[in-house]
């Protein structure tokens, strides 16, 4: 219960016969070292009463209280080991001291030290003591709000907006717009042997109704559906107006992958596939190197099952562009170490520790183990908002999400590996595989489903950030 001063006072005649303790705080930003406090001093009698500073009494600095004090008292009231809290014009205890008469005054850990910034321990102290109690001292974890308000003002300070404009300022030294498009207009000349598993997404967009009176499930209405390419025809999509042809190479059974959405926030809220379909299985038989390169997207559907197929795509392609995907119908199952080798690689941070059978060690000691093994010329990690890793061996490129909106993330991924592979075959550096890559999936994720990223989109968006 939240009271006046006045009234604490006018009450200590019904906490007659009662235990009384006390604390006192300015209690910004309350963290778990303040509850813990609260719980150790609540078990030192039967009625606890929480002292909150008002905010023209709070001396902390520019901006503080970040919390007013109505604010500081209405969390403090909803805590369990909480009876009672007084909001005091005061910037020591000693007027809530004289008013409650505590039979505890209960102060931090910090304050044992002698920590004591406010100076007012000595004079509450002695005003406890007059009316009979104690100054005791709990003994929990150390936390302090202004640490915490800190810590979070230098978090801030490395916005992603930050980030990305540290990154940009060290790209500029050493990418130039015109480098860069000068090697996506290499790629035009260049034709690409695409093998993959197509996929169907299907989007249903509902809007959710109520929880069902009889079950707890929440019912969703709506009926409007959307359909997307997917798998290495959504690749062969990004490819298209960018290199000169493509070939691509997929059964002709295919997978449907529903998804309910909702539409306000393209919240993916269930996924239906109508059985988990194994596709036909690639003739390597009669699979023929072609193009200038081989791009692999094994999704893992049945199209390349074995370590068979994999080592056979291995050897009869030129070179070889490769991602093995992990996803909820082949978990643990489709690995990247199918493959013997590859020159280029691009794998999330899970399908690359999976493929090492490492839940532990850092990103740049797998991505090496994995480069060693395959000989790749190479190997870049997707991490989500986190951005992705580049490696080529000698040294690693960390760029920041370039993304200025996430609308739908399904297939960045996929945008990245189409849009790298050609400049990787063709020798570009790992600082404009990251940034061409970057981009191309900061586009996809603007928009709804497997939408092509188009070469006009890239270039334009490459001049904005670099010019």
């Amino acid at each position: 219960m939240i009271i006046s001063l006045e009234n604490a006072s006018r009450m200590t005649t019904q906490w007659y016969q009662q235990r009384v303790v006390l604390c006192h705080g300015c209690w910004d930003v309350t963290h778990p070292g303040h509850l813990e406090h609260l719980q150790q001093a609540s078990k030192l009698g039967d009625i606890l009463v929480v002292g909150v500073t008002g905010d023209a009494y709070v001396n902390k600095g520019s901006g503080r209280p970040i919390f007013n004090e109505s604010e500081r008292a209405f969390i403090l009231n909803g805590l369990r080991a909480v009876d009672y809290v007084v909001i005091t014009n005061s910037s020591s205890a000693v007027p809530l001291i004289e008013a409650v008469k505590p039979d505890y005054y209960v102060k931090g850990p910090d304050y044992e030290n002698g920590d004591d910034h406010a100076g007012y321990l000595e004079q509450e102290r002695q005003a406890v003591e007059t009316y009979g109690g104690k100054l005791v001292f709990t003994n929990g974890m150390k936390y302090s709000s202004t640490e915490i308000i800190e810590r979070l003002a230098q978090i801030k300070d490395m916005s992603p907006d930050q980030l990305i404009q540290d990154y940009l300022q060290h790209i500029g030294h050493t990418v130039q717009f015109d480098q860069v498009l000068s090697w996506i207009a290499s790629a035009g000349d260049l034709t690409v042997q695409l093998i993959g598993e197509p996929i169907l997404d299907q989007y249903i967009y509902v809007t959710p109704s109520g929880k069902s009176a009889k079950e707890n499930t929440i019912t969703y209405v709506g009926a409007e559906m959307q359909s997307f390419r997917g798998g290495i025809e959504a690749i062969a999509g990004h490819l298209f107006g960018y290199v000169k042809y493509t070939e691509v190479v997929q059964p002709l059974d295919g997978v449907i992958k529903t998804r309910y959405v909702q539409r306000e926030f393209m919240n993916k809220v269930f996924s239906h596939v109508p059985y988990p379909k194994v596709l036909t299985r690639l003739d390597v038989n009669h699979l023929k190197a072609g193009g200038d390169f081989t791009l692999v997207a094994d999704f893992g559907h049945g199209l390349i099952p074995d370590v068979y197929t994999a080592r056979a795509i291995w050897r009869k392609s030129k070179w070889l562009a490769l991602t093995v995907q992990s996803n909820s119908l082949n978990w643990g199952f489709n690995l990247l170490t199918k493959y013997p080798s590859a020159h280029y690689v691009v794998a999330d941070e899970m399908e690359l520790r999976l493929a090492c059978a490492d839940m532990s060690s850092s990103i740049q000691e797998l991505m090496a183990y994995q480069m060693q093994r395959m000989g790749c010329q190479m190997f870049v990690v997707t991490r989500g908002h986190d951005g992705c890793i580049v490696y080529d061996g000698s040294d690693y490129e960390e760029v920041p999400a370039l993304a200025t909106k996430v609308v739908d993330r399904m297939g960045a991924g996929d945008a990245f590996l189409a849009w790298t592979a050609p400049l990787v075959y063709l020798g570009a550096p790992k600082e404009v595989i990251g940034l061409v890559g970057s981009v191309a999936s900061a586009i996809k994720v603007e928009h709804i489903g497997n939408e092509s990223v188009t070469k006009e989109q890239v270039v334009k968006r490459l001049g904005e950030l670099l010019t």
